[in-house]
């Protein structure tokens, strides 16, 4: 998987060694699981619970079915880069590993041990850095859909249906990989999200 665009990594570093190239891709996602369910509450005429009811009632109370999705993934891998032109070749430059990259504990201020990298090039003079391409995972995403329907038959033929739906229902932060660029003053640091806030969204729906 090689790209043409340095600020996403998958440009090589050096053209005349592709296997330094040699790691997962971008969009790899080692683990995800996407999970559905639709339930008819059992309330109203032909349900369980108040099937005798009334027709003002069965109106109310009747009809409902609530649905439900879940999104359960791992990180995405991404690459560590340097926009100082280590190899003096004006073209995408990885910096050097100096030590243990991974944290126990990371953190959207430091989700990778920062220290671990260096634009400095040992000996002085220019070279290719030897940080491997995509050794490190961002962060996972865990997202939840929540929506409640409310039928209503008008004929044999026609009905309409009341939707009110929430994405990402529990407001829980999925955030984007953190920045990756050595030279970088937020170097390791998450800024942003890669899922909107809950967002909620009622609608009508004619059923024929």
């Amino acid at each position: 998987d090689l790209g043409t665009t340095a600020s996403s990594g998958t440009s090589p570093q050096d053209p005349r060694n592709f296997r330094a190239e040699w790691g997962p891709a971008t969009f790899d996602a080692r683990l995800r699981y996407v999970g559905s369910v639709v339930y008819e509450l059992p309330f109203g005429k032909g349900r369980r619970w108040l099937r005798s009811s009334p027709g003002w009632l069965d109106a109310v109370a009747g009809g409902w079915e609530a649905t439900g999705i879940v999104t359960l993934q791992s990180g995405s891998p991404f690459n560590v880069t340097t926009s100082k032109d280590i190899s003096n070749t004006g073209g995408a430059n990885r910096p050097f590993v100096v030590g243990n990259p991974n944290l126990s504990n990371p953190s959207i201020l430091e989700w990778f041990n920062t220290a671990a990298f260096s634009n400095v090039v040992p000996g002085g003079g220019y070279s290719y850095g030897n940080a491997g391409r995509d050794i490190l995972v961002g962060p996972g995403l865990q997202n939840f859909d929540l929506g409640l329907f409310k039928n209503y038959r008008l004929t044999e033929r026609f009905g309409i249906q009341f939707r009110a739906e929430a994405f990402n229902a529990l407001n829980h932060a999925n955030f984007s990989n953190p920045t990756a660029d050595a030279n970088s003053s937020s170097f390791g640091q998450i800024s942003s999200t890669s899922t909107s806030n809950r967002d909620v969204q009622f609608g009508l729906k004619v059923l024929f």
